[in-house]
């Protein structure tokens, strides 16, 4: 069976509260995306950000919202947003998870300290509004993780092409 760090896991009102009142004690780090499926490009992430010192806060982007994206158009996501907070809550580098519509939304109420994404995020449209974003609210944007892994499109890809190749 798998356990649940339940103790993670907070509506996004609950965790907009809980950063509020970390504000001016600890240093409030910020990361979202779809987290569909966990490679190590996630992994480098988390642990870098931990490494900065301060309170890991992730969102898990919704379903809807995800379908709403570009990469609803294949299908995504995969996993329904209570699996891949399940998955992304058991990472010991995480303290808090959240599942979230709208980053922008977030970074506007939160105000994180840092806001961190991957390398493959950095020249996004919505990257870079998230960067303006998170500047102008006195914040830091920084891109981390390692930038020689698969990201989940590359794997989706390989495991298309090899079901393919099986044919």
């Amino acid at each position: 069976m798998i356990r649940h760090y339940k103790n993670k896991v907070s509506s996004l009102f609950n965790t907009l509260h809980i950063s509020e009142t970390l504000r001016g004690k600890e240093t409030i780090i910020l990361i979202t995306g779809c987290f569909d499926i966990l490679h190590p490009g996630h992994i480098g992430i988390f642990q870098e950000a931990k490494e900065l010192g301060g309170i890991v806060f992730v969102g898990v982007k919704s379903d809807e919202a995800v379908r709403k994206s570009e990469k609803g158009r294949s299908g995504r996501p995969f996993n329904d947003e209570s699996e891949r907070v399940l998955v992304v809550s058991g990472i010991e580098t995480v303290d808090r998870v959240f599942v979230y519509d709208d980053a922008l939304f977030v970074i506007k109420n939160m105000k994180p300290h840092l806001v961190v994404k991957g390398p493959d995020h950095n020249e996004t449209v919505q990257g870079k509004k998230e960067k303006e974003l998170t500047e102008e609210l006195g914040g830091k944007f920084l891109v981390l993780g390692p930038t020689k892994t698969a990201g989940t499109t590359s794997i989706i890809q390989k495991i298309i092409l090899s079901g393919m190749s099986k044919k």
